[in-house]
């Protein structure tokens, strides 16, 4: 298992880095350098060309990529999400290559990428940053200054802090819950949602149970078939519970036996669509601005009345999409099953630069030790022990609604 992880991480290091100079990356709180390059695509109607001056006061994430790097190409879905979510609460997504727009320009709106491009063929800007890795995703606070430079796997909570959203995710946990129990379908919208919508979000549950009151005091005896969705109801329960005794039990429940890696995601994205299915103004607008991922996404999980189903059967758009990506989201599945029976569990198999090599990992996480392996970043997601499960559920039913 050692020399396994050993040549993943050798594999990783050549996949995910490129060196190409020696700038200095600026510091975190350093005014951010600047951005001005010579030419820019897919500009908002009446847009200027972007420059830290007149973005002042939004956030900004620089996303340094390339169509050449395996790992930058399939990260973009991650930074197109990113856009979709937060252009409207001040986030301003500018993608920079060094490749030229005649190259990126059309890779992008091939596959429905949307978000600002910026050429810069003589590096300047990639030097200014000390970019040394591809991909490299740096976010620039409202005041300017640099916030966070990371990976596009590691961005989501930094744009969400630099936006002056909580992070703290039992916080944001008892935000959806209350929010749920308040039965008001803005704050089910705007904090249920929020988790639906992330790529992750994991925690020590039984923590947050010990903190909300539960004692997780010997002799209880744990539930059959207490797994993880179980868990969640549960929690839900307890939440919305006018009995205190009742709501006292579940969470003393949830102290004792609750898992200490677990992933808020899968449990909100189910829960959301059972509270806010899709509606058809929804879903012609993801059509008619080419979301197509969520848009598949959405008629699995946010409950689709028939006229959203009639509307897809009749989009030629979505038609063509799901005819490319349906093998792909198949794909998806057996790797997320390949990270669940072996990764997770070790060894894997005799072979396995091989395994690997199938994998096509783009990024892996190992717990502080380093004796497990506690998140593998696919291709369109974030693997790991709690939610992999989930992952193969979602795209097998993805494929299938694709091949539907």
């Amino acid at each position: 298992m050692r020399n396994g992880m050993l040549r993943m991480r050798s594999a990783l290091a050549a996949a995910l880095v490129t060196f190409i100079g020696f700038s200095q990356a600026p510091e975190v709180g350093e005014d951010a350098p600047s951005f001005e390059l010579q030419a820019w695509a897919l500009l908002g109607k009446g847009e200027k060309e972007p420059a830290p001056e007149s973005l002042k006061g939004k956030v900004v994430l620089l996303e340094f990529w390339g169509t050449w790097c395996g790992p930058c190409v399939r990260a973009m879905p991650r930074i197109q999400a990113l856009h979709d979510r937060f252009k409207n609460r001040g986030l301003k997504v500018l993608g920079i290559s060094y490749e030229g727009l005649d190259v990126t320009k059309p890779f992008c709106e091939k596959n429905g990428f949307t978000f600002t491009l910026g050429s810069d063929p003589a590096k300047r800007v990639v030097e200014a940053y000390g970019v040394k890795s591809w991909p490299t995703s740096v976010v620039i606070g409202k005041d300017g200054k640099v916030a966070h430079v990371g990976n596009p796997y590691d961005v989501e909570r930094a744009v969400e802090a630099a936006l002056g959203l909580e992070t703290d995710p039992p916080k944001v946990l008892t935000a959806a819950l209350e929010a749920l129990a308040s039965k008001d379908k803005k704050r089910i919208a705007d904090d249920l949602g929020r988790i639906a919508s992330m790529s992750r979000l994991e925690f020590d549950l039984k923590a947050w149970a010990i903190a909300a009151g539960g004692s997780g005091e010997e002799g209880a005896t744990e539930p059959k078939g207490f797994e993880s969705e179980t868990e969640f109801v549960k929690l839900v329960r307890a939440v919305v519970a006018k009995d205190e005794a009742k709501k006292k039990a579940s969470l003393d429940l949830l102290a004792k036996f609750a898992t200490e890696e677990f992933d808020a995601v899968p449990w909100a994205k189910r829960v959301f669509g059972k509270e806010a299915p899709i509606t058809k103004v929804e879903f012609t607008e993801l059509l008619k601005s080419q979301r197509y991922d969520e848009a598949v996404d959405a008629l699995y999980l946010r409950s689709p009345p028939g006229a959203v189903t009639a509307a897809a059967a009749s989009d030629k758009g979505l038609k063509e999409y799901s005819a490319k990506k349906a093998s792909d989201a198949r794909i998806e599945a057996k790797k997320a099953l390949m990270c669940l029976d072996y990764a997770f569990k070790g060894p894997p198999p005799r072979n396995n630069d091989d395994f690997w090599k199938e994998l096509a990992v783009s990024g892996i996480r190992t717990s502080e030790d380093r004796k497990r392996v506690t998140g593998i970043l696919l291709g369109d997601g974030d693997a790991t022990p709690s939610n992999a499960a989930f992952y193969i559920e979602c795209h097998l039913a993805r494929a299938h609604v694709m091949e539907s």
